[in-house]
């Protein structure tokens, strides 16, 4: 049952702590830079803040900007054209 409240989705589980989120965190900012080398720190975190995905049941002090979406975020910096099928399994999952 706690295990069940914990889920958010087919591939991901509510934890706390940055140590889940760091690693996570780090390779979409590598994404960012790589296809943006100007980008200013604030433009970076603002990217990050805009494709991510506000979780269901869930204060927002308790969960930051929600669950990033690197779909929206590959999208934003024109990598991705909408008609590519992505799998649907979030980064780091394979």
């Amino acid at each position: 049952l706690q295990r069940e409240r914990k889920l958010i989705g087919g591939h991901y589980q509510h934890v706390d702590g940055t140590s889940f989120a760091a690693p996570i965190a780090s390779a979409l900012c590598a994404w960012v830079l790589e296809a943006r080398p100007s980008a200013t720190p604030r433009e970076v975190k603002e990217l990050l803040c805009a494709s991510a995905r506000p979780l269901e049941g869930l204060a927002p002090e308790r969960q930051g900007h929600g669950v990033v979406e690197p779909r929206r975020l590959l999208r934003a910096l024109g990598r991705v054209e909408e008609s590519v099928h992505l799998e649907e399994a979030p980064l780091g999952a394979r």
